[in-house]
């Protein structure tokens, strides 16, 4: 379950980042704004056991489950 948590949070993050690079990067932003966006950045901490982790549990769970067909 902690994976699936790490995970979702690791998703907020990425879109996080990614709202403050275009916000950086809008004409219309204030200088305020664009130092607010660019303060909020920070480099990724790349963690390789843990995605080997992620894609071991991923890949256990192939074939676990199947969407029943609609109508039967």
């Amino acid at each position: 379950m902690s994976i699936a948590i790490d995970l979702s949070f690791e998703t907020f993050v990425r879109d996080f980042w990614a709202t403050a690079i275009e916000l950086r990067g809008q004409a219309s932003s204030t200088e305020a704004h664009q130092q607010w966006a660019l303060a909020s950045i920070r480099k990724p901490v790349i963690d390789e056991p843990r995605g080997d982790r992620i894609y071991a549990e991923i890949r256990a769970l192939s074939g676990a489950y199947e969407m029943p067909m609609a109508g039967r």
